[in-house]
């Protein structure tokens, strides 16, 4: 009987983004240089993490004509700890951590995943200059190797 082996890894490119912006602000300015429609979901993506639910806004938009789906996910979540119940010196202070969505590109605010058809590399360069010469990026770089845990975080 032959051995089968099955792949659930989801086929995608991925892109880091530093930019000082809103989400929203971002996806317009995406929008408009690439002539697509990045709408926001009505659900952010989410995790529990350290006994919170923790939210990554999400929007997407699907390429009919390519037989892509486009995601702009933030990559960084705000968790305010409340430290009433703690006996020290900030008792009553919040403190404010965050928690990445993919740990290894903590300088990413943002992340671009473009799922289905793979590009190649003349395809990746050629987006990458598009979407740089927005004059709200600071940084876009293609990211290639990710933990497993983040691979899991992507997969939605």
């Amino acid at each position: 009987m032959p051995n089968l082996e099955l792949n659930f890894e989801e086929e995608f490119t991925l892109f880091g983004i530093r930019s000082n912006f809103k989400d929203y602000t971002l996806a317009y300015y995406i929008n408009k240089k690439l002539n697509i429609n990045l709408c926001r979901e009505s659900k952010d993506l989410s995790m529990i993490y350290m006994n919170q639910k923790i939210f990554f806004s999400l929007f997407n938009f699907y390429d009919e004509k390519n037989d892509n789906m486009w995601s702009i996910i933030k990559n960084k979540a705000e968790i305010i700890n409340n430290n009433d119940n703690i006996n020290n010196l900030f008792r009553n202070d919040l403190m404010i951590s965050y928690k990445y969505l993919i740990d290894e590109h903590k300088e990413f605010d943002y992340l671009i995943k473009i799922s289905g058809l793979i590009f190649n590399k003349k395809e990746i360069k050629y987006l990458i200059n598009r979407i740089h010469n927005i004059e709200i990026m600071t940084e876009i770089s293609d990211i290639k190797k990710l933990s497993m845990q983040s691979k899991e975080n992507l997969c939605f």
